[in-house]
């Protein structure tokens, strides 16, 4: 059984006369071949384009693609202008970013879109990023933009040379606090804490406590007078 189209013989003559879209296109917006609006025109007597007019259609449409990519040039080029005049290199090599930030990282504006600085510096100077990796600073500064200090790593070895909390101590097998690791308290969830912290705490909590009890006076008797 043959599937039926519901094609409009106005929208299709519109489609092909008004807008001059070649049949393959025509065919993609409705879902089906050629032969099948072929056949439609047939039978809807919808005369085809001639000769002329296809190359005129051709030639405009070279014509809107051959703007388009001076469009993108220009676009880039001028990006790249606004790039340049961003950032200033510092003593130690690092190209610091002097222009908008996002949660320390540059970014501005391209093609529309707010696009990460850093990304944006090594896709010109080094090329695109591969596909499932991050762009990691080996000098451990957002700000920096130069791809020489930027290496793609795993999601996950980002995070191991981040300067998380909980990496950090993974890392360096101590908390915050410099205390050892080594022996640490296992909370009922399973995870991990500084178990000379948390003695700490306790101490603290514990003192404060006995502090609030002993400096406690209850209130003094309130006599209550019945009505004479």
């Amino acid at each position: 059984m043959h599937k039926v189209y519901e094609i409009n013989p106005n929208t299709l003559e519109q489609l092909y006369i008004v807008q001059q879209l070649t049949l393959q296109e025509i065919a993609d917006y409705y879902g089906c071949s050629r032969e099948v609006i072929r056949a439609r025109m047939i039978e809807f007597s919808i005369k085809r384009r001639t000769v002329t007019q296809t190359l005129q259609t051709q030639r405009s449409r070279d014509k809107m693609s051959d703007i388009m990519v001076v469009l993108k040039h220009r676009d880039y080029k001028e990006a790249l202008s606004r790039f340049n005049s961003k950032y200033i290199v510092s003593e130690n090599g690092c190209w610091e970013w002097q222009g908008c930030t996002c949660k320390g990282y540059g970014v501005f504006s391209f093609q529309g879109k707010e696009v990460q600085a850093h990304c944006f510096s090594y896709k010109h100077f080094k090329g695109p990023i591969p596909e499932g990796l991050h762009l990691d600073h080996l000098c451990r500064n957002r700000k920096c933009i130069n791809p020489d200090h930027l290496e793609p790593v795993t999601p996950r070895e980002n995070l191991r040379r981040g300067e998380s909390p909980n990496w950090k101590t993974n890392r360096e097998g101590r908390c915050k606090n410099g205390h050892d690791m080594s022996n640490p308290k296992i909370r009922k969830n399973g995870t991990k804490t500084c178990r000379e912290c948390a003695n700490q705490r306790w101490r603290e909590n514990y003192y404060r406590c006995k502090k609030m009890v002993t400096n406690w006076n209850p209130p003094e008797e309130v006599s209550i007078r019945v009505g004479q």
